[in-house]
Parts: C-alpha cells; sequence; structure tokens
C-alpha cells in the first residue's frame, strides 16, 4: 500500500474511502486470523509432541529470536516504512534501496552483537538453560539475523506497494514452514526441543530466499543512492522505542525464564500467543489505514484530524472487543488446547489479555505518536514502561509466580497507554482512544454509516 495524493474527487477524505479501507482492512484481517490459526497449530502441536519443560525451551528461545531479530534491524524497519513509502510515492526509488541496503548491513551487524553478547551473559546462569544448551543457541544465533531480515522485508514490502507478499511472508510462511518441517521430520526423528528449533530456523531461511526472489526482483537492478548518516539517529530512536515495545510485550516469556523456570516460560509463551487474539483486526486496520493516520497526525486542520482520529479509535476500541471477549469467555478451553498442565494460567492469561484490551481502548497512540514525530516520546515512555515491567516482575513474580509477571506487564502498559494519550493531546492538541470516541459520539455513527455504505456496494 503506497500513500497517494488526493485527487480533484476529493476522495482523500476518510469516508469517501472508507469502503475501500475496510476491504483493505478485512483482507489484512483474514491473512492475520490464517497466520495466527497456523502460529496456534504449530504451538499447539509442539506443546502436546513434547514435555512442558522442553515445550518451555523452545518458547523461551524462539522469544529471544523474535527479540534479537526485531532488535538487529536498529529501527530501520520503521524508517524503511515511514520514509520508504514516502520516497516511492515521489518515485525515488534509489532512496528506498539505500534505506533497505543500509538496514540489511545494520542487521548482520547487530545480529552477531546482540547473540554474542547474550552467550557471555548467559555463562553460568542456571535459569537460562536454553542459551546453555549449544543447539539451541546455535540455533538462535543462525536464526537471528533471518528474523531481522523477515521484519525488514515485510516492511520494505509494504512501502514497496506489496501488503499482500509481505503478508503471506510473515503471517503465513514463518508459521507453517516450521509445522511442515517438524510434521515432516517426525516420520524419522523423535520430537524434541532441537527438532523444533532446527526447523523453525530451515523456515526462516527458506522465507528469506522467497522474499528476496519474489518480493524485490526489480531492486536488485536499482543504484542505490548516495545517504548520509542522518538517518542513523533517527533509527536510533525507533530501535529504541520498537525494542522496548517488544519487550514489554514478550518480556513476561523472557522473564518467567530467567526469574522462575522453563515451565513458567511456556505457561506465558502460551498466554502471550492466545493474547495476541484481540490485536488482530487491529493490526489489519492499522495496516490498511496508516497514511490517514499519518495525515490525521500532522494536518493543521483540527476538526479534520479529529473526525479522522476519532473514527479510526472508535474501529479500534469495536475491533477490540469483538477479538477479545471470546478470549476472556473461553480462556480455559484455549489454554486447555496445549495440555491439562496449561489450564494453570488461567488468570495469567485473562490478565494478559486485559492488557490487549486496554491497548485497544487507549487507541492508535503509537501509529500517531510516530507519524506525528513524537518518536521520542514514545521511546521514552515505552523504555520507563520496560523499567517498570522489570521491577514489578521481580517483586509480583517471586510471590505469585507467572500471574505476578503477567499483572507486572499489564500495569505497565495501562501506564505507557496513559501517558501516551495525555502526549498526543499536549502536543498536538488532540484526543485519540476512548477519550476521542466518547467525545465524538458522531464518531460510533459515522463507523456504522461506514459498514452500511461497505455492505450496500458489497
Amino acid at each position: 500500500m503506497t500513500f497517494r495524493a488526493a485527487g480533484p474527487s476529493g476522495n482523500s477524505h476518510p469516508i469517501a474511502r472508507a469502503p475501500m479501507m475496510i476491504r483493505s482492512s478485512l483482507a489484512s484481517i483474514g491473512l492475520k486470523i490464517a497466520g495466527a490459526a497456523l502460529w496456534l497449530l504449530l504451538n499447539v502441536t509442539l506443546a502436546n509432541l513434547m514435555p512442558v519443560e522442553e515445550f518451555g525451551q523452545v518458547s523461551f528461545a524462539i522469544t529471544l529470536v523474535i527479540l534479537f531479530g526485531t532488535a538487529s534491524c536498529f529501527g530501520f524497519a520503521q524508517i524503511l516504512m515511514r520514509d520508504g513509502s514516502l520516497a516511492m510515492v515521489v518515485n525515488r526509488p534509489r532512496q528506498f534501496i539505500a534505506i533497505l541496503s543500509k538496514g540489511r548491513w545494520a542487521v548482520l551487524a547487530m545480529s552477531g552483537l546482540i547473540t554474542t553478547a547474550a552467550l557471555a551473559a548467559s555463562f553460568g546462569g542456571q535459569h537460562v538453560s536454553a542459551l546453555n544448551d549449544k543447539f539451541i543457541f546455535g540455533c538462535v544465533f543462525v536464526a537471528t539475523p533471518f528474523y531481522g531480515f523477515l521484519i525488514l522485508h515485510r516492511e520494505g514490502a509494504r512501502a514497496f506497494g506489496r501488503v499482500v507478499g509481505s503478508l503471506i511472508s510473515f503471517n503465513i510462511l514463518r508459521p507453517s514452514l516450521p509445522l511442515l518441517g517438524v510434521l515432516g521430520a517426525m516420520l524419522f526423528f523423535t520430537p524434541s526441543a532441537h527438532l523444533a528449533m532446527a526447523a523453525w530456523t530451515a523456515g526462516l531461511i527458506v522465507i528469506f530466499l522467497f522474499d528476496i526472489s519474489r518480493l524485490y526482483p526489480a531492486a536488485w537492478s536499482i543504484r542505490a543512492a548516495a545517504s548520509g548518516t542522518t538517518r542513523i539517529g533517527k533509527a536510533f530512536v525507533f530501535w529504541i522505542g520498537e525494542l522496548s515495545n517488544l519487550l514489554l510485550l514478550q518480556g513476561p516469556v523472557i522473564l518467567a525464564g530467567i526469574l522462575l523456570d522453563l515451565e513458567s516460560a511456556a505457561l506465558l509463551y502460551a498466554c502471550h500467543r492466545l493474547a495476541s487474539l484481540a490485536l488482530f483486526g487491529i493490526d489489519g486496520i492499522r495496516i490498511a489505514i496508516a497514511p490517514d493516520i499519518a495525515r490525521a497526525a500532522n494536518a493543521t486542520d483540527q476538526a479534520t484530524s479529529k473526525r479522522t482520529l476519532a473514527n479510526v479509535s472508535a474501529a479500534w476500541l469495536v475491533s477490540g472487543l469483538i477479538f477479545s471477549v471470546p478470549v476472556f469467555l473461553l480462556a480455559p478451553f484455549l489454554l486447555s488446547a496445549f495440555g491439562d498442565d496449561f489450564r494453570q494460567a488461567v488468570p495469567a492469561l485473562l490478565i494478559m489479555t486485559a492488557a490487549r484490551l486496554v491497548q485497544a481502548l487507549m487507541g492508535p497512540t503509537g501509529p500517531v505518536m510516530i507519524y506525528g514525530n513524537l518518536e521520542v516520546s514514545r521511546a521514552i515512555f515505552t523504555s520507563a514502561a520496560c523499567i517498570a515491567q522489570l521491577i514489578g516482575a521481580v517483586m509480583f513474580g517471586t510471590v505469585w509466580g507467572v500471574n505476578g509477571i503477567a499483572a507486572a506487564m499489564c500495569l505497565s502498559v495501562i501506564g505507557l497507554e496513559v501517558a501516551s494519550v495525555l502526549e498526543v493531546r499536549r502536543a498536538k492538541g488532540l484526543w485519540i482512544g476512548a477519550p476521542a470516541v466518547f467525545g465524538n459520539p458522531a464518531s460510533l455513527a459515522s463507523l456504522a454509516h461506514i459498514m452500511s455504505r461497505f455492505r450496500k456496494r458489497g
């Protein structure tokens, strides 16, 4: 999806483009739902094929790869999406390729530094047995740069206008290839943590080859434009914000593996995956209407900005409710799919789902702050939330176990989202989230009108 300038017909208005946006959102949501179903199938399969502790080892290692791989991008994924998409709009593909190339070098350099530092930090740590296992750590070391490339190529594909291709790689191939690998290997080998990590790592390599051959065939013929070092500082801010946000959401698994044990890490990993279901619709909406959020965050017309953000916030809230309520109601059933041992984590799942619901209630705080040039404030807030989560996990986790760590995450998310809403209000004079929706009841009527028009056209 690329940003296009408004034509003379005035179709830049979010209401006028609503049916198209809804179709894009529904397509994104559909692919995300399919990907989530595959992820759940992969995790449920692994959880039922091996003991809880071994599944915890795999969960811990995969979470580290996700964390390290995202961190290895050094913020260039966000730069690629924001500045790269703009470069494509104004027909400057060399600038796009320059950012992409610099991002790839950043991934290679940072992944080596991060994994080496993790290995050094794990020496003598009995609670980090996933890293003390040479084979498991070897898979983490190999998989990290390829996961970084996956993130970078996903955002690059979106900026390049290939949204569906990016979703197929990230949401469909990422869980399905390891699943097929594990099921195929079971014909010859006994299921184990080593087998699962080997299959997952091999899957990332295959996706990398798919991306560079299918998503960027034309890019290789374009010589990158010379670019200075000014993007490094910008990338660093994005890196801090993205890494902190990832630590906030994925952190409970890591903290459980370090502070408690690998069985606890497995429980919180299952809870994290299930709680993420609440964000399905929101992620689809965010992908489809990112240009409108960007325009609303920077528009000089306050009335238009307020109307757009109120409508987006209403969609955010409704989508969050639609996808989170089933998780609340079916929590015991969903966890039992992983095995009877996982039922004990029902309170933790409810707490983590509540955190996701708070994110839906507060609206598109992250996109508005990033597109509205408030990324420094967002980075500071997410970093503070991570520190608060760490302190809370140490305090509550030692007393209440996985429930305490989940509570620490939930409280930190609430603090982050409330602070972000207030900062947008202070800096932009705009309310987002629930304050925007309930302060402008017409936003709900607008949402109903949009859906009505979409049904008529469909």
